[in-house]
């Protein structure tokens, strides 16, 4: 039977089940991974079997080698594990998907397959094809962004499991900050819960002590925000940012946070589109030590479509040169959020 939330996922690698392949998709980079390692801790339980586990990255790899390491049976263990990653089902050519769904269709015994997409967006047909296979033979587990109330929770678990409290109102300063990515919240997590000390409360105060507001998440959210047609929220995000005297008194600064994030986008986009992984794009574009800048677009960019970024590209360098001419910064950025959000209806 096919698992579709995430807690009866967990009761069932609890039990040490194991079904032939699991389908991992949806925005959440961070949950993807962390559910790819508990099933190679419940295929390995006794530790990494290099001879048993393969991970092909797809944006570089050949249908052949991955089908050909999932129809191969293990060296003196039960299992092997085939991890795909970066796998975009309706990206491939026709021959190259046919082999692959047809080898996860009738997969041996002895092999277990991991399927991690960065994001499935709108289902293509192909992609719609290989979620319909892993819900009748396998496990679909699409991993959406939490709710605010799912992170409070968890927050609160994380910080009780250290012996800490944290209260509400630090759970909000701590979104209000970072954003809603899991990947961006858990280092701070680590940091508030280290700097409180067993016993020790995790406060508002404290937050806005130990977290650097990220103009960076908020942009982000801000992108996932026009792509879900939600325009009034990502407008209230750019309002909530205005309120902060920095971004009131220089708004292009916000314009240039918001920029990189869909030039991220884009560049991740034409990665996707000719096999290039996130890492290449990083060392190219000169991402060091944010490279995980350009991993998290390249979660995202699958949703994207191609024209829409050319276009939004288009916007970003009419207001860029708006602001430079002296005009009303605060409305230029608006305005700019409201086209924006128009290209992306267009293209749905």
């Amino acid at each position: 039977m096919p698992v579709y939330t995430e807690q009866e996922l967990q009761r069932s690698l609890k039990k040490g089940e194991l079904a032939p392949f699991y389908l991992l998709t949806g925005p959440e980079e961070y949950l993807r991974d962390g559910y790819e390692k508990r099933i190679a801790q419940t295929v390995f339980p006794d530790g990494e079997n290099p001879l048993n586990l393969h991970r092909f990255d797809m944006s570089k790899t050949e249908a052949d080698d991955a089908a050909e390491a999932m129809g191969t049976l293990p060296l003196m263990a039960e299992h092997r594990l085939v991890v795909l990653r970066y796998f975009l089902p309706d990206k491939v050519s026709e021959t190259q998907f046919t082999l692959l769904y047809d080898t996860l269709a009738e997969l041996p015994p002895t092999t277990v397959a991991i399927l991690n997409i960065p994001e499935a967006g709108r289902r293509g047909r192909k992609t719609d094809k290989l979620c319909r296979l892993a819900e009748k033979a396998g496990v679909l587990l699409d991993l959406q962004p939490k709710s605010r109330s799912e992170l409070h929770r968890m927050f609160k678990k994380k910080a009780a499991a250290a012996g800490v409290t944290m209260e509400d109102d630090a759970c909000d300063a701590l979104l209000a900050g970072r954003g809603t990515a899991l990947a961006e919240l858990q280092p701070e997590m680590e940091k508030l819960i280290a700097a409180a000390g067993e016993g020790g409360r995790i406060t508002a105060a404290l937050v806005d002590e130990m977290v650097i507001p990220s103009v960076e998440a908020s942009s982000f959210d801000i992108a996932k925000k026009l792509l879900a047609g939600e325009t009034d929220a990502a407008l209230r995000i750019l309002t909530d940012l205005l309120a902060d005297k920095p971004y009131r008194d220089k708004p292009e600064l916000l314009f240039g946070a918001i920029s990189a994030t869909f030039l991220d986008l884009y560049r991740a986009k034409c990665g996707q589109i000719d096999g290039v992984g996130y890492g290449e794009l990083a060392a190219a574009f000169g991402y060091k030590g944010r490279e995980f800048a350009i991993r998290r677009a390249y979660g995202q960019a699958a949703a994207y479509d191609t024209d829409a970024l050319r276009q939004i590209l288009s916007l970003l360098s009419d207001a860029d040169a708006g602001l430079k001419s002296g005009g009303e910064k605060t409305v230029i950025l608006q305005r700019l959020l409201v086209e924006i959000a128009a290209v992306m209806r267009q293209k749905r």
